[in-house]
């Protein structure tokens, strides 16, 4: 099984504005996030995407709606209701699923619904998703964002780059397998992250990462999205890293990400 890194010209690779476009032109997405008990992802997922989209719906549970809409005024805030989100979820190019959300009946039944009626949309799978939805539940225009833990919990077997390829394989999506050294994989090839450090581990860096790769899912194809994410994550953390060790978070990483993103595009 032969290991590729990522490179940095997966960059020159992304789409770019339009001179003309106008608003909604440059990617619109869904993020499903948030529950009375975690509130974090919706910001870190959230803001990650805006970084690249221009309009970011976010439903997220209805206690903590009002907290969101303060967070960042470019989200457009509705309930995580499939009534609500059905008014949204045919003008989006791609979704993001699971962030901090409860593990509820209803919430299993919104994710499932999704996946099983819009599989044309790329779509996004972390956190709490692993628990609502099964393997067989997902397409090939589906991401998911484990780390070893979830990926045995979800799977059924161990956390390696070999079985990350073999269920990429079988159940015909992506598997970003978030470890150490973070890799991608479509089930034919496996690409790895050569950046990133143990800053990493640090509480909602993974929301980061999903929100990123759902920001330029709606824009550029999915396999491209997340290794421009993972890439740009891992570089941001070493830019990081080199200005404070390991004393940052995941807000100090949503703040370096356009500069570190301005570096890798020149």
């Amino acid at each position: 099984m032969k290991v590729q890194f990522i490179q940095k010209s997966v960059f020159q690779q992304l789409k770019k504005p339009e001179a003309f476009s106008r608003k909604g032109d440059n990617g619109q997405v869904l993020v499903l996030a948030g529950s009375r008990q975690y509130h974090g992802p919706v910001f870190f997922a959230g803001i990650a995407a805006s970084r690249i989209v221009d309009l970011v719906y976010l439903a997220t549970a209805r206690e903590h709606k009002n907290w969101a809409k303060k967070q960042s005024p470019e989200f457009i805030v509705t309930d995580l209701t499939k009534k609500s989100v059905a008014k949204y979820i045919n003008r989006v190019d791609s979704i993001l699923i699971g962030p901090g959300m409860q593990n509820s009946l209803a919430n299993r039944r919104l994710a499932n619904w999704i996946l099983q009626y819009h599989k044309k949309t790329k779509t996004v799978l972390d956190a709490t998703a692993f628990q609502l939805v099964s393997p067989k539940a997902l397409h090939s225009n589906c991401c998911i964002t484990p780390h070893a833990q979830e990926f045995e919990n979800f799977f059924g077997v161990s956390a390696s780059p070999q079985n990350a390829l073999k269920k990429a394989k079988e159940f015909d999506c992506l598997v970003c397998l978030k470890s150490h050294y973070s890799l991608v994989t479509d089930g034919k090839k496996i690409w790895q992250n050569p950046k990133g450090n143990p800053g990493l581990t640090t509480g909602g860096t993974g929301d980061v990462l999903a929100g990123l790769i759902t920001g330029f899912a709606a824009q550029n194809p999915l396999l491209l999205s997340s290794q421009a994410a993972l890439y740009l994550l891992g570089a941001t953390a070493d830019s990081l890293y080199t200005k404070k060790r390991f004393m940052f978070n995941a807000v100090d990483l949503l703040d370096e990400v356009p500069l570190v993103f301005k570096s890798l595009t020149k």
